[in-house]
């Protein structure tokens, strides 16, 4: 599943690169578009980001060229008579680059259950701008009747069931008689099995951040009353950095309490929080991940939360004293002293003597 922080970098650079480079126009498509259109960002759950090009755009020299740029080639999907789908991979994002050829009404472009290629026929589109998430971008226009074409009409909602495959709606096997024959059935035989998609109520996320420092109950308590509010819970983690800007360094790296946070069943996904604090970052939050509540612990309405506050999606939990790191910290450092003390009590001798046989 993609991290939508990653991916944004991710499409920012690889549509800049290819700019630069002199490729494209490159436009949104199949699920990056959807995300776009629907969602204001990656649809959660998505795998890849979805790129397209015009057929005639086509250029072998893009592969080297996109390398040399940091992102790995992967692999060149087809038949050999269509042109492929370039796969390639920037850390743990993937790229897919799709080629569309236009004739005369339509607009195609090939897909492949290994060398085996299915058309997809969408209504002939030309570009419009957009702007995704602050990237600029193009897409199909008009997108929605883009989306319609492979997700059918109820594209605007999300489903519970979802195999490229067998559920778009534009896909038609091209190639040997056996294989066109029985795709049809394979896909009956999958909408059976599955039914019809259905809709799906979009699902509700919820952002809170701490340092979570030496986790202790109410970090646990914080998480729980957030992911109640929702059904996905997104946290960030105080980079060591910031933590120490306001309060004291971490006992723990920051690359370890992420982990740790990242390991409770109750967290769907966490990230690294920086500086500054303010109310561009978390605006910049909660549209990477189309946040709809934010929880924060206390009465009062820091900078950071205050783009929250204004939009209406602000949520306060009471402070609970008694349990936190800080006073986890200084119980350690009592009960060292306390056994510190109870040593020297104990020891009977200077540490430097040394007993011998006549003494």
């Amino acid at each position: 599943m993609l991290d939508p922080a990653a991916a944004r970098l991710t499409l920012g650079r690889v549509l800049t690169a290819m700019e630069r480079l002199g490729f494209g126009p490159v436009f949104l498509i199949d699920g990056t578009l959807l995300g776009h259109v629907r969602e204001r960002g990656f649809v959660r759950g998505d795998t890849d980001i979805d790129l397209g090009m015009w057929a005639e755009d086509h250029d072998p020299a893009m592969i080297a060229a996109l390398e040399g740029e940091g992102f790995a080639f992967v692999n060149a999907s087809g038949d050999g008579r269509h042109l492929p789908i370039l796969k390639f991979r920037a850390g743990e994002i993937t790229i897919d680059v799709s080629f569309f050829k236009r004739s005369g009404a339509v607009a195609t472009t090939h897909h492949y259950a290994g060398r085996r290629p299915l058309r997809a026929t969408f209504p002939r589109f030309g570009l419009a701008k957009a702007l995704f998430q602050g990237i600029p971008v193009q897409i199909p226009d008009p997108p929605e009747q883009y989306l319609a074409a492979i997700y059918g009409p109820d594209w605007q909602h999300p489903v519970t069931a979802w195999k490229f495959r067998y559920a778009a709606h534009n896909l038609t096997a091209e190639g040997p008689l056996f294989w066109r024959l029985t795709f049809p059935l394979k896909r009956a035989i999958w909408r059976s099995r599955h039914g019809k998609p259905t809709k799906a109520a979009a699902a509700r996320v919820v952002f809170t951040d701490g340092v979570f420092d030496l986790i202790h109950a109410n970090h646990l308590a914080l998480l729980e009353k957030a992911k109640s509010l929702g059904d996905y819970l997104v946290v960030g983690v105080a980079s060591d950095a910031l933590t120490a800007s306001y309060k004291r360094e971490p006992v723990i790296p920051e690359a370890e309490r992420l982990a740790l946070v990242r390991a409770l069943g109750v967290v769907d996904h966490a990230f690294l929080l920086g500086g500054p604090l303010d109310r561009a970052r978390m605006r910049e939050v909660i549209e990477t991940y189309n946040v709809d509540h934010v929880v924060y612990a206390g009465s009062s309405t820091p900078d950071f939360y205050a783009y929250a506050e204004e939009i209406g999606i602000m949520h306060r939990l009471p402070y609970h004293d008694g349990v936190s790191t800080s006073a986890i910290i200084e119980r350690i450092e009592r009960r060292a002293a306390s056994s510190s003390r109870k040593r020297e009590v104990m020891e009977p001798y200077p540490s430097d003597y040394v007993k011998n046989d006549a003494g």
